[in-house]
């Protein structure tokens, strides 16, 4: 088995791992305008940071998984039980974007997304 770790890169861990299965949670909990920022930042995008946080306290209560220990928890579920996995990834991806999309400003007019521009 290929380890993807790094020192401190759990972030990475959870993108390699999961990054298909979050993109399509994305699409469909109808985030689809935040899937290509997603993608373009990979690893580093604040969602994937959130879930690999959320998801090293779901497999060890008193949180801090090594990266590898992380890595193997997240393969053992996907191998064992894949519906489960998608579950927990759409539930983590619609809490991230429920919090966030309270404390984001409205840019919305009449319906639709007002263009902002930023110089």
């Amino acid at each position: 088995m290929r380890l993807l770790y790094r020192v401190d890169m759990s972030n990475r861990v959870v993108w390699e791992l999961l990054n298909s299965l979050i993109l399509n949670s994305l699409d469909r909990l109808g985030y689809v305008e935040e899937t290509y920022s997603v993608e373009r930042m990979g690893e580093e995008h604040p969602l994937v940071i959130y879930l690999e946080e959320r998801l090293n306290r779901f497999f060890t209560p008193s949180g801090g998984l090594s990266c590898p220990e992380l890595e193997e928890r997240i393969r053992d579920m996907l191998s064992r039980d894949p519906e489960g996995m998608r579950k927990l990834v759409d539930s983590y991806v619609r809490s991230y974007y429920s919090g966030r999309r309270r404390r984001e400003p409205d840019y919305r007019i009449s319906g639709r997304v007002a263009d902002v521009l930023s110089f």
